[in-house]
């Protein structure tokens, strides 16, 4: 007697072992990927030293501005970012800013999320000088017949955001130990002292985000010979919708010591057309007699002795449209007086 016949049987192999296949070929196409990566930005590190990029960066930058770039010392990474040491820019042989340090800081991996990731742009000590009779005298003037190029109507009442493919995401944007001086005319000039910046946002296809604070230890007017100096500080966050065209202004405060305070919120909609408004300009407090110390330069001779004490604390709120003819809409204004 023959052996029976025993049929075989396979059993087809279990889902989970497919999944586990397909997830470990992604892994290693994405660690592929990330060495290759890093592997181009190393050679191009390499190949493109510290002191090449230097040398072109000063050129571009000095064809850029029509001027003189010059860098003292920078250090580059392809992956991380770059660092400039004493940079100054001269223009017509006058120099009109220096810096002591500017750091560019960003995370290079992040593009593979689709976002441009920057941790930290930061300007220290930088030095501004500017006279606004050169500039305007050095205005480049057409050419007699040439005719002169008018700037782009933007009356269209259907103006869009472009899209924006990627998001950015910017951690801080920092200037530090910063000062600046204006010329206006040889009559008139403004000095901000020790300027203090930092911000931090996010920009999607949809949405803005913006929060930061600022500080200012000294800003001195000059008029005529006549001075009055002040500090001031400021903190904001604004948020907006790209879409919509809404801005929410969650918080714009302004402050300068004891001379004066207030803060202002609301929301401006269609932003790019014909806006809408409102806002309610609030906790104001403005302190008669610091403000009239401070422009005491300013007061004539006969009102010297002129004697005023106590707090101003306005409150207004603007609502209605800003059109091409001109604001319609209502602004309410409330005054009170204490000691």
């Amino acid at each position: 007697m023959s052996d029976p016949i025993v049929a075989e049987e396979r059993s087809s192999p279990p889902r989970s072992s497919f999944l586990r296949k397909i997830l470990r070929g992604s892994v290693i196409l994405v660690a592929i990927l990330f060495l290759l990566l890093v592997g181009v930005a190393l050679l191009l590190t390499y190949l493109f030293p510290a002191e090449v990029v230097k040398q072109e960066l000063e050129t571009q930058a000095s064809e850029l501005l029509q001027g003189n770039v010059q860098i003292d010392s920078l250090s580059f990474n392809l992956l991380t970012g770059l660092e400039l040491r004493n940079v100054e820019f001269q223009k017509n042989n006058q120099p009109l800013l220096t810096l002591k340090r500017l750091n560019f800081d960003y995370n290079l991996l992040a593009l593979f999320q689709q976002k441009v990731k920057i941790n930290e742009i930061s300007i220290e000590g930088a030095q501004v000088s500017l006279n606004l009779e050169e500039f305007q005298g050095s205005a480049v003037e057409p050419e007699p017949g040439e005719e002169e190029i008018s700037p782009p109507s933007i009356s269209d009442k259907s103006l869009e955001l472009p899209p924006i493919p990627i998001s950015l995401e910017l951690d801080a944007f920092i200037i530090s130990r910063s000062h600046v001086t204006v010329i206006v005319n040889p009559t008139m000039s403004a000095t901000v002292r020790d300027f203090n910046l930092e911000i931090a946002g996010e920009v999607t296809e949809t949405r803005a985000e913006l929060e930061g604070a600022m500080q200012i230890v000294d800003i001195a007017l000059d008029v005529d010979g006549k001075k009055v100096r002040f500090p001031l500080s400021s903190t904001f966050g604004i948020r907006a919708d790209l879409n919509t065209q809404h801005l929410h202004i969650e918080d714009l405060s302004l402050e300068s010591d004891s001379r004066m305070s207030m803060s202002v919120s609301g929301q401006v909609q269609e932003f790019l057309g014909d806006p809408t408004v409102d806002l309610s300009l609030q906790d104001v407090a403005i302190n008669l007699g610091s403000v009239l110390e401070t422009m005491k330069e300013f007061i004539p001779p006969e009102l010297n002795e002129l004697s005023v004490a106590g707090v101003l604390s306005p409150r207004v709120t603007v609502k209605g449209k800003l059109l091409e003819t001109g604001f319609e809409g209502e602004v309410n204004v409330r005054v009170d007086v204490r000691d």
